[in-house]
């Protein structure tokens, strides 16, 4: 089973993609691009393996904000 995907697919699947996205998001406060949040946040699980509960990953995202 084969399911490697085309540049070129990714590509289309990801301009189809931001296409349908809308911003919903408040007024209030700051708004941070989805990839920086994502990396962020899968930074902070990589970080905190041993205890994967929220409150220790949020702390690891704000703590390595900075430096990212």
């Amino acid at each position: 089973m084969n399911n490697d995907l085309s540049s070129a697919e990714i590509r289309r699947f990801n301009d189809k993609s931001q296409v349908k996205l809308e911003d919903n998001r408040s007024h209030v406060g700051p708004k941070y691009e989805f990839a920086f949040v994502i990396t962020l946040f899968i930074i902070s699980i990589l970080i905190s393996y041993n205890h994967l509960r929220m409150n220790k990953i949020h702390r690891n995202m704000v703590r390595h904000y900075e430096k990212l």
